[in-house]
């Protein structure tokens, strides 16, 4: 059968990805601790000028420089800021246009030297994978990395299968530049796993030698793509160097080599790590991947099939070996892994395989299905175990979890009745739906998630704006300081029994711990104006928080 792909279809697509990466990135509040810390210092950078060095400011102390990653995320971030003002929404529209770029280069490209077909089912399988939404709607670095590593790996595929124009290894270096300004080295690892895998595939499969599995790799042209390297990131690496001589010492011995020898801020993982975790990562097209190898190894004949193993199991073997493991990690392997479900999905329309219509396949959807009817149904069997019972908002709940069990019904009828491309529909738009409805929903009205946005209005309100007048401590979410204005000090948990009543601030954002631990005569300077309860997700714990103010006269 003639699988066909209306010219349209991709257009949806495209539209459907870019709408659900922009829902509730407004009003939904900053994540985890790298979220806060990226909208700091690209705050700190629009409004001070200084585009060199990236710097975290916390209220009184001097900004220090921040040299978790180069420089990239913070110009992109950065520059919207200066266009649309500091906002959470300006923060994390870069990363929001890297993706949708992404898809919209992707599709063109495979609609170009492969098909519509295909390009369709990459771009949907990959739109839709649940690590590349979630960092989609994140001011952090990877799905800007994600595009550039995707324009070189392209690039690379191009010179594997004997491209000779000049602007091909061009463009590749060129990407490969912009990459290294976004996230350092990791690009050119990325690059070189899939080289040597692609190396020892070719010389098994074609029983050469390691010379002749090697040959093309001179056309690269590495001295030109050494020139380019200069010329991209040279300027940056000289003035970064010459304003703050310790930035690239810290981010290469620190940031570089620890990350790889152990597990930084406790991210550490166990071997196997990312294998275990690829059924969350890349849901809901993981039940595919089984067929996906299984189909890509019936066809090593194709040069972009061997490729695009080679761009997954490298890269993978590599982050595997990293001794910090996120789960994120991996997502410059979600690209060609896309690539190989969408051939593994064309080829069974196409009745040349039966893996989407045997038992093996209804079974897998049977447990597929199972699965998310279990998830859909779990927050209400929490809210019915937790107490006391936080503030919900009801109806979005419902919607979630109607969606997620109408996505479950729908795939799984659709295998049963043999019509695997409507299954496979209602399996991406499904998700697409309980994510949009989530993000559009769910998450601005739970205030129990929205710590930090209840506690910096409340500072505002009370006019806790300036330098000096604020205080965190034990309760330390940077997040805080972002909504409030960037005036708090972070403090160790000791501050306040190491120094004098007359050196506290006037305003304290901390936990009862703190005063419950304070000697009778302290503790009594304090005076309590609001508490607030909610899910600290950085240390997955209810939490309450205290915003306290030092009694007038206190001494």
């Amino acid at each position: 059968m003639n699988w066909k792909v209306p010219r349209f279809a991709i257009w949806l697509v495209l539209l459907m990805c870019g709408g659900l990466y922009l829902v509730g990135n407004a009003r939904v509040a900053l994540w985890d601790r790298d979220e806060p810390r990226y909208a700091m210092a690209s705050r700190w950078m629009a409004q001070t000028g200084d585009w060199v060095v990236p710097r975290i400011g916390w209220g009184l102390e001097p900004a220090t420089p921040r040299t978790k990653k180069p420089v990239m995320t913070y110009w992109c971030q950065a520059s919207v800021m200066r266009l649309v003002g500091p906002t959470v929404f300006a923060a994390r529209l870069p990363s929001s246009l890297a993706t949708i770029t992404l898809l919209a280069v992707l599709s063109w490209l495979v609609t170009r030297y492969r098909s519509r077909a295909h390009a369709f089912w990459m771009v949907f399988i990959l739109g839709t994978s649940a690590m590349l939404v979630i960092a989609s709607k994140m001011c952090v670095t990877d799905t800007i990395l994600l595009l550039f590593v995707t324009i070189a790996q392209f690039c690379l595929l191009a010179i594997y299968r004997g491209a000779r124009a000049w602007w091909v290894p061009v463009v590749m270096w060129l990407a490969v530049g912009l990459g290294g300004l976004t996230k350092g080295p990791v690009i050119l690892g990325v690059q070189l796993m899939t080289m040597l895998t692609l190396a020892v595939i070719d010389g098994f499969r074609r029983r050469a030698g390691v010379k002749d599995a090697l040959r093309w790799w001179l056309r690269i042209r590495p001295i030109m793509g050494l020139v380019i390297l200069l010329v991209v990131c040279g300027p940056w690496l000289y003035l970064v160097q010459h304003r703050d001589p310790t930035f690239l010492t810290q981010a290469v011995s620190h940031d570089v080599i620890e990350r790889m020898k152990t597990g930084l801020e406790d991210h550490s993982g166990y071997p196997g790590y990312y294998l275990a975790t690829i059924f969350g990562t890349f849901f809901p097209w993981s039940m595919l991947l089984p067929l996906a190898f299984v189909v890509a190894a019936r066809r090593m004949r194709q040069p972009n099939v061997r490729f695009a193993l080679a761009a997954v199991i490298g890269p993978w073997i590599m982050m595997e070996a990293v001794q910090t493991k996120l789960v994120h990690y991996v997502l410059p392997i979600f690209p060609p892994l896309a690539y190989l479900t969408a051939e593994a999905v064309l080829w069974c329309l196409r009745g040349r395989h039966d893996g989407l219509i045997n038992r093996t396949a209804l079974l897998g959807s049977k447990l597929w299905a199972g699965l998310v009817v279990v998830v859909a149904c779990t927050p209400w069997v929490l809210l019915r175990l937790h107490q006391p019972t936080p503030v919900v908002p009801m109806v979005a709940l419902a919607l979630m979890s109607g969606l997620g069990l109408a996505m479950a019904i729908g795939t799984w009828a659709g295998f049963a009745n043999r019509r695997p491309a409507r299954a496979l529909l209602a399996m991406g738009v499904g998700f697409a739906a309980v994510v949009a409805v989530t993000f559009g929903c769910f998450l601005p009205k739970a205030d129990f998630l929205r710590l930090p946005i209840r506690i910096a209005a409340d500072l505002v309100a009370r006019g806790a704006t300036q330098p000096g007048e604020v205080l965190m401590t034990d309760y330390k979410e940077q997040s805080v300081a972002f909504y409030q204005g960037g005036t708090i000090d972070a403090v160790w948990e000791n501050f306040l029994d190491t120094h004098e009543v007359s050196a506290w601030p006037e305003w304290m954002v901390l936990t009862p711990r703190i005063v419950e631990d304070l000697p009778p005569g302290k503790a009594g300077v304090l005076e309590e104006v609001s508490r607030f309860n909610g899910f600290n997700y950085a240390t997955g714990r209810w939490v309450d928080v205290l915003v306290m103010r030092k009694r007038a006269g206190a001494k």
